[in-house]
């Protein structure tokens, strides 16, 4: 398994806000929000948010503003901090 990691210059971390699930009426995280009755629509709306920072996501989005880019462990900087994505609403 060739896992991705994404570096945080300053080693934060960052996260959003919950939304209200459209079956529960609950603010819940993202996991929740993908098992709903729109889960297909939260999945889309997830990968266009990583193409648009990354390198796009295809076929409808083909470019991306190269905000991050996924490497590999190995290439790490070793005075850089890994981190791991936690896709929240």
């Amino acid at each position: 398994m060739n896992s991705q990691l994404l570096v945080s210059p300053s080693g934060t971390h960052h996260s959003a806000s919950k939304a209200i699930h459209p079956d529960t009426g609950v603010l819940s995280e993202y996991r929740k929000l993908r098992k709903s009755s729109r889960g297909e629509q939260w999945e889309q709306a997830a990968a266009d948010e990583i193409g648009r920072l990354t390198q796009g996501n295809l076929p409808h989005m083909t470019t991306g503003t190269n905000t991050m880019a996924f490497i590999r462990r190995n290439q790490v900087p070793h005075d850089r901090k890994a981190v791991d994505v936690s896709r929240q609403a």
